[in-house]
């Protein structure tokens, strides 16, 4: 299992817009989480594998973080 964490840390008193891209993971086995807080203790604000985009998701503070958990199975680097 692969885990990275990214914390995004803004100007306060401001809300923030998180707009995915396209991204191409292994369904049910990648999963990338958003949360309205620096802990995974917050507010969940979005939770998917990616196999279609999520909504723009927007925080409720000035931070936000973004889970990424991989199976790490199989790679692909075409």
């Amino acid at each position: 299992m692969i885990l990275s964490m990214v914390d995004l840390s803004f100007i306060v008193g401001v809300q923030y817009d998180l707009d995915f891209t396209p991204l191409t993971t292994e369904e049910d086995y990648d999963v990338v989480s958003v949360y309205d807080s620096a802990t995974v203790n917050a507010r969940l604000l979005g939770r998917d594998s990616l196999t279609i985009l999520p909504p723009v998701l927007q925080s409720g503070v000035n931070v936000m973080l973004i889970r990424f958990v991989s199976g790490g199975s199989i790679l692909n680097l075409d």
